[in-house]
């Protein structure tokens, strides 16, 4: 019996596809994710000197909201584990709004409008986290997650508006470096934040995914330096990301 040329391109053809069935039937275990964080900010006050000015800041200050971006690389340990690394830029804001009075003799104190600050925060750092699956199923998978960010200040500013009672703003001011301009107001520019989550993703197509997840993350490290009251930034929200398991 001889072998036909055709015959051996259809055995070759046909191991071909049993090969791409058991790769494409096996588990992805690495991944990469571009991710959107909005967020709101804040952060926790500790007086080191009892200087009593605590539930001043305390009645002042009010949480804002920011944003950060992350690209990070996740390799599947196990079937309920895994661990990412990658980059992210965070963008902390918190403030507060005071009022002012005016006084006259017929109307006594009336107020005269009110004055907004913000504090700024740039950072960048290198998140590592530990994913552990809750439901792992074929296109949808359920976890929670732990880790920590090294991360570096790249910037900080300070901005004040003057409002008249109607919003009208009659007068503004912006810093982009306050430590630069006031010797009294030293941030430490190295922080690691803590921190923890409860997600989901779904696959869209064979080897792209939607990851949603909420988060909580905190400045571990005080942050600013020789100053009687220290704080430590913390933020909360969610995070929106598209992926590529390989």
């Amino acid at each position: 019996m001889k072998f036909k040329p055709t015959s051996g391109l259809c055995l070759i053809v046909l191991f071909f596809i049993i090969s791409v069935q058991k790769i494409t039937a096996q588990d992805f275990k690495n991944s990469f994710k571009f991710s959107f964080t909005p967020t709101a900010g804040y952060r926790i006050l500790v007086d080191d000197s009892s200087t009593g000015l605590l539930p001043g800041f305390r009645n002042y200050e009010v949480m804002r909201f920011g944003m950060g971006g992350s690209f990070e690389y996740t390799r599947q340990i196990k079937k309920w584990f895994s661990v990412s690394a990658g980059f992210e830029y965070q963008y902390f804001e918190y403030g507060g709004t005071l009022s002012f009075y005016s006084y006259d003799s017929i109307n006594d104190y009336t107020q005269a409008g009110y004055v907004k600050t913000s504090f700024i925060h740039h950072y960048l750092g290198m998140p590592i986290k530990f994913h552990f699956n809750i439901v792992n199923k074929e296109k949808f998978r359920l976890y929670t997650f732990l880790g920590f960010v090294p991360k570096i200040s790249v910037g900080r500013e300070y901005a004040t508006e003057l409002n008249d009672t109607v919003n009208n703003v009659t007068s503004s001011y912006h810093q982009q470096d306050p430590e630069g301009a006031n010797p009294n107001y030293h941030r430490n520019t190295f922080n690691v934040e803590g921190q923890i989550g409860l997600g989901f993703n779904f696959n869209i197509s064979k080897r792209l995914f939607i990851d949603v997840n909420g988060i909580f993350g905190i400045n571990m490290l005080r942050s600013n330096r020789d100053t009687p009251i220290n704080d430590y930034i913390y933020r909360a929200g969610g995070n929106i990301g598209l992926g590529y398991m390989f």
